[in-house]
């Protein structure tokens, strides 16, 4: 049995092994008193109804508990047959008028994507943990939802966009702060992604439905607002990792930043040219993966010498059986052609992106009336660890460059499994380099006096530093004076709580530090969620955080600091802006939240000018005659990080 439940936990895989076959995410249970827990809590009180605009949605209130859920509510027709690889269609009437969520119990359908392989696919197909049919939400709900017209918070999963499922998020402690919760489930990779290229402007297959997806979800949530209980002037979107790339280009949609009062970006910045596709490498993709999809076992046999659009209408005609041997045939693809995508967003659609939307960013055309948070965590470079501590990683001052490669570019003529994204020039590297062994020479893992004569950890954690900043925290600050510089009102935090074990890497921390992902287990109270296993109950950070032989059980100031998050973003959704001491962040006042922890509590630190690092960065490279600070080498561009998840480890 697989040891990734919680990756699956944090959508960013999903194996389709025994306990995600009857969604086992499903049963986890929140209590407000981590102490004690009660097996009533694992059954339905009654069912609640509620009129929405497509018909009777019906849902259930849990025992003891104050919030009420309703399952896989759809906000789009199935994107199958002639919908697929197209914008949603939405949903005008619930069938039969109908929606009940009591019956949909524990089976959550999630979009298809690569957190299976070949050989759990279909059988996750068989089981009903997959379908085309996900385009839906999970909504919560306070029981006092009468009572006032509530915020709404729309909850965005990450998972490189390839992987995640709205299973795996359990938003009941932020119900019974007053807000409703919307968890949007979206297509992914190929499916959410695919796109054709013309030379006149969006083609035929003009990609980003995983985008249109999402911004169909916000506009069911806006539209049926007033029925929930909520407030349609106040709905915040938010999102982790790619579903903090995600809020960051729902920003520079005018369609979703007209519906949205806030957005949260979470570890994920908005990020253009993450795959070559929307150039003529686009269409050959195309024509690969028809050719590859005929080597497998498919109920007919596609002609791929007619024009792309033809190719694309072919896999219109799909079962999903077909369709699932397309996505086998589409990582197959990555791994063997030159200029093969990794599916991503293209910066024109003519229906997401109005406009060029990275030339409307570069140029600075950003909203001023969207109440913007930004944040990060302090050791991101968890997700690629494995490789810096390999043999072939980083050991010695010669492979000091070995961390800039991992953050370069698209190559014409490279497979997508070697593909990084361009971020430092080579000029610059070694300049980099010695100024954050000079910055972080007081940090306790750093001890060597001589550059040239450090241990092979301490090449690794600085290489971990410097890969964290590029890929994370420098975008994150850099887009936080961007829009500040617009007069639109920021607030950005630095998450650095003692973790002790990372989740991703499935080992303990060679320093202290909060891994990436690791801001999903506060926001949703984990210290103090609780799991009935085997008849034996246990924190669910406990059993996330106890590797084969060691324990890490919660400490005092994990469940002070989920407190403290629950606090602060209960505040953000209701009123806009963080809670005191949390201030906002501009140019001339650069104050930004730090939370850090002693022994037995949380600590917030409110620090007023840039981390020393990134202040180095954007004094030395940023562009002086530019009020977006942007550096001279693409900073909007970030790193795709289903790369590390899916083709190194």
């Amino acid at each position: 049995m697989r040891e990734f439940l919680s990756i699956a936990l944090l959508s960013l895989c999903c194996f389709a092994d025994d306990r995600f076959s009857n969604n086992w995410g499903e049963k986890l249970l929140i209590s407000s008193d981590k102490r004690s827990v009660s097996s009533d809590d694992f059954l339905f009180l009654n069912k609640v109804e509620v009129d929405l605009d497509e018909g009777k949605l019906i849902g259930y209130q849990v025992t003891g508990k104050h919030f009420e859920v309703f399952k896989q509510v759809p906000y789009a027709k199935p994107p199958t047959g002639p919908r697929r690889f197209k914008k949603p269609e939405p949903i005008v009437n619930f069938e039969n008028r109908r929606h009940n969520s009591v019956a949909v119990g524990d089976n959550i359908k999630s979009c298809p994507g690569h957190g299976y392989g070949k050989d759990d696919l279909f059988a996750a197909l068989e089981a009903g943990i997959i379908s085309e049919d996900c385009l839906t939400v999970d909504i919560y709900r306070p029981v006092k939802h009468y009572e006032t017209s509530l915020p709404i918070f729309v909850w965005i999963h990450g998972g490189g966009l390839t992987t995640g499922t709205s299973a795996y998020y359990h938003f009941s402690r932020l119900a019974r702060e007053d807000i409703i919760i919307a968890v949007v489930q979206y297509r992914l990779g190929v499916h959410g992604f695919m796109s054709s290229y013309s030379v006149n402007g969006p083609s035929e297959t003009p990609g980003n439905f995983g985008l249109l997806d999402q911004q169909a979800a916000i506009e069911f949530v806006h539209r049926n607002a007033k029925n929930l209980g909520g407030d349609p002037a106040k709905i915040t979107i938010g999102g982790e990792s790619a579903g903090g790339w995600s809020v960051g280009w729902h920003m520079l949609s005018t369609k979703s930043t007209n519906m949205i009062r806030t957005a949260i970006s979470q570890s994920g910045m908005a990020a253009f040219d993450m795959s070559p596709q929307d150039s003529e490498h686009g269409n050959l993709a195309i024509r690969h993966l028809c050719e590859k999809t005929n080597t497998q076992d498919i109920s007919r046999v596609l002609d791929c010498s007619v024009g792309v659009e033809n190719i694309v209408d072919q896999f219109r005609t799909f079962s999903t059986n077909d369709t699932l041997k397309l996505q086998i045939a589409d990582r197959d693809c990555r791994r063997e052609y030159e200029n093969y995508p990794d599916w991503a967003p293209v910066s024109y659609d003519g229906e997401f992106f109005k406009m060029n939307a990275k030339e409307e960013f570069v140029g600075g055309h950003i909203v001023d009336d969207v109440i913007y948070v930004i944040g990060t965590n302090s050791f991101e470079a968890s997700l690629i660890w494995k490789w810096l501590i390999a043999s072939d990683g980083v050991q010695t001052y010669e492979d000091r460059f070995k961390i800039f490669e991992g953050l370069e570019g698209y190559k014409e003529g490279t497979k997508m499994s070697e593909k990084r994204l361009r971020y430092v020039p080579v000029e610059n590297r070694q300049n980099i380099f010695e100024n954050y062994f000079r910055i972080l020479r007081d940090e306790p893992w750093l001890n060597c006096a001589d550059i040239e004569n450090c241990s092979a950890l301490e090449y690794q954690l600085l290489a971990a530093k410097i890969w964290g900043d590029m890929a994370f925290v420098l975008p994150a600050f850099e887009q936080a004076l961007m829009y500040s510089d617009k007069s639109a009102f920021v607030a950005v935090y630095y998450l650095n709580i003692d973790m002790l074990y990372d989740l991703l890497g499935q080992m303990s921390f060679p320093i202290n530090g909060s891994g990436h992902a690791e801001d999903i287990m506060f926001m949703l109270d984990v210290p103090a969620m609780e799991l009935n296993l085997n008849g034996e109950t246990k924190t669910m950070w406990e059993i996330l955080h106890s590797p084969s032989g060691a324990t890490y059980p919660p400490k005092e100031y994990m469940y002070h600091m989920a407190d403290v998050f629950v606090n602060h973003w209960s505040s953000i959704i209701k009123h806009g802006h963080p809670a005191s001491p949390w201030n906002q962040f501009e140019r001339g006042y650069m104050h930004f939240v730090e939370w850090t922890n002693n022994q037995t509590h949380a600590i917030e630190n409110v620090h007023s000018s840039l981390p020393p690092t990134i202040k180095f960065m954007i004094d030395t490279y940023g562009d002086n005659n530019s009020s977006s600070a942007r550096m001279i080498f693409s900073s909007f561009i970030t790193t795709l990080l289903s790369l590390f998840l899916f083709h190194i480890f």
